[in-house]
């Protein structure tokens, strides 16, 4: 359930990146739009149970999200700062929030008092490449939301699930269904589909461009 919510959101995106962006989409990627929906429906098919405070948490993560990656847009685009600048300022913004959860949720104490086990070589160089791999993470993201589009970032958000489902496979010996199997299909030729879509897109801008050259 989480998985379809999350590609709802990419769909959410979608919607906000043609009204505020005026981002024309294709009925092409529209299309893939619904399939990568249809193929996390087939894989919940029996997974599905419903917890009301399951749903409005999901739903509430499903609106911010988007929210996030349509003001990521806007934020660019109003202020001219480029990826390094958003990044920074993305994470120091987040520090005034995480540090009254830190202290309520009772985990600045245990650091106070586990001190001499977080500073062994093995967690300090962990940590350290915890904080690369997040900076990197955030910086790629922000680069993909300003390269392309809000909806090209969320539709490759829902397509990483299907890689993961299957290293989850071959790693972790995560059995997979035939709902499963099908899933994995669809979406890998929703993720097709889009691209090809948004090629198709672009040809005739490259077409006019040599025109004119």
């Amino acid at each position: 359930m989480v998985t379809i919510f999350k590609n709802f959101t990419t769909t959410i995106v979608a919607l906000g990146d043609v009204l505020w962006f005026g981002q024309q989409a294709s009925g092409w990627v529209w299309l893939s739009l619904v399939l990568m929906v249809g193929s996390a429906l087939v894989a919940a098919l029996n997974d599905l149970a419903f917890h009301f405070t399951g749903y409005m948490w999901m739903i509430l993560n499903c609106g911010v999200s988007a929210a996030y990656v349509l003001y990521v847009r806007f934020a660019m685009k109003k202020t001219q700062l480029n990826e390094w600048g958003m990044v920074y300022y993305n994470n120091a913004i987040a520090i005034p929030f995480v540090l009254p959860i830190l202290i309520l949720s009772g985990e600045l104490s245990v650091l106070h008092e586990e001190l001499p086990k977080f500073l062994t070589l093995g967690f300090m160089a962990t940590l350290l490449w915890s904080g690369v791999v997040g900076f990197l993470l955030g910086l790629c993201s922000l680069w993909t939301v300003k390269t392309t589009s809000p909806t090209t970032y969320s539709t490759v958000g829902a397509l990483n699930k299907i890689p993961l489902t299957v290293i989850g496979y071959y790693v972790f010996a995560s059995p997979i269904s035939m709902l499963g199997r099908i899933s994995i299909a669809i979406g890998l030729f929703a993720g097709a589909l889009y691209a090809w879509a948004k090629q198709k897109a672009l040809q005739p801008k490259a077409s006019d461009f040599r025109s004119k050259v």
